[in-house]
């Protein structure tokens, strides 16, 4: 119930932000754009975590109320509404690269799920949207190649040693030792399978981020107190 509302919640923000979006001003322009946060992340690394304490810090400067977070499960709560299947089933589908081609086609045929190319393209466009009107944490979902170098992006790269990502997935979804490793390796290559199908990019590459902070030696607060003090310290963010 408390999901649920959360959900609801969220998906009337979005609706509000993106409907009547105002023009994007160009490079150069007197009024600075509200800020967009994109996390990139191993599997384990603790990004939804880092992303809840990111926007209780963003929200305590004065004037700053209104950020939201973007994550597969609320990408996967608004394609619920509109494409079959529930919002459970639509997570677990919408997750990086969970099927493969054939699956995908089989599942298309047989009108088990909507064409996999659609929900990217649905899932992109909400996001070109959303970070138009800013103030914005996108947790996954190729945010940072779709929001790009737009002016007031920052982009992040969360990652952990192994044992860390092992343990934390254990404890979460309750595995044991070797269903974690299985786990781990499986989300490894489906992300990197990800990128590299939809935007030819390589998750390893760490050219697009302004940091990449390994949470296996930075507590939650930590990380989320690093990434906030970039954001605040750019001259160009409100």
């Amino acid at each position: 119930m408390i999901l649920k509302s959360y959900l609801q919640s969220v998906n009337r923000q979005l609706a509000l932000r993106t409907r009547n979006l105002p023009v994007v001003p160009p490079r150069g322009a007197s009024e600075p754009l509200p800020p967009v946060i994109t996390l990139s992340r191993q599997s384990g690394a603790g990004a939804r975590s880092v992303a809840r304490e990111l926007l209780g810090l963003l929200e305590e400067k004065p004037g700053a109320a209104g950020w939201i977070i973007f994550d597969e499960m609320v990408a996967a709560s608004m394609l619920g509404g509109e494409l079959p299947g529930d919002h459970e089933e639509m997570r677990d589908y919408l997750e990086e690269a969970q099927v493969n081609d054939f699956q995908a086609y089989l599942g298309e045929l047989f009108g088990l799920h909507p064409p996999i190319q659609d929900l990217f393209e649905k899932t992109r466009h909400a996001i070109e949207k959303l970070a138009e009107k800013g103030r914005v944490i996108f947790v996954g979902r190729g945010a940072t190649q779709v929001v790009g170098r737009r002016p007031g992006a920052f982009h992040f790269r969360l990652v952990a040693d192994d044992a860390t990502r092992r343990q934390r997935l254990a404890e979460f979804y309750h595995l044991g030792p070797k269903d974690a490793e299985a786990y781990l390796k499986r989300k490894d290559t489906q992300r990197a399978d990800y990128l590299k199908r939809y935007f030819e990019a390589d998750p390893a590459d760490t050219a697009p981020y302004h940091a990449v902070l390994n949470t296996g030696l930075l507590t939650t607060r930590q990380a989320a107190e690093m990434i906030a003090g970039v954001v605040r310290g750019a001259k160009q963010v409100k």
